[in-house]
């Protein structure tokens, strides 16, 4: 799944992020994100779901993609 669109109409869309929205690579990282200025968020794939194949010569069937959006928040 391509999330750079979800992150592009994030920041777009979510004044409030100030641009601190980031992709799995830097949710990985969560554990410096004391040293980022909050609110952020991240965007990370999820549960894919895929339908039955319909074709016996080439890939034809029904892809579900899913993402998450995890908002870090300062308490």
């Amino acid at each position: 799944m391509r999330l750079t669109p979800v992150i592009a109409a994030l920041r777009a869309r979510c004044p409030r992020f100030e641009n601190r929205v980031g992709g799995a690579a830097q949710f990985k990282a969560i554990h410096d994100a004391g040293k980022l200025k909050l609110p952020a968020a991240y965007v990370v794939p999820s549960e894919d779901v895929t339908g039955e194949q319909k074709s016996q010569t080439d890939y034809w069937q029904d892809l579900t993609e899913g993402f998450s959006v995890i908002v870090v928040l300062s308490n």
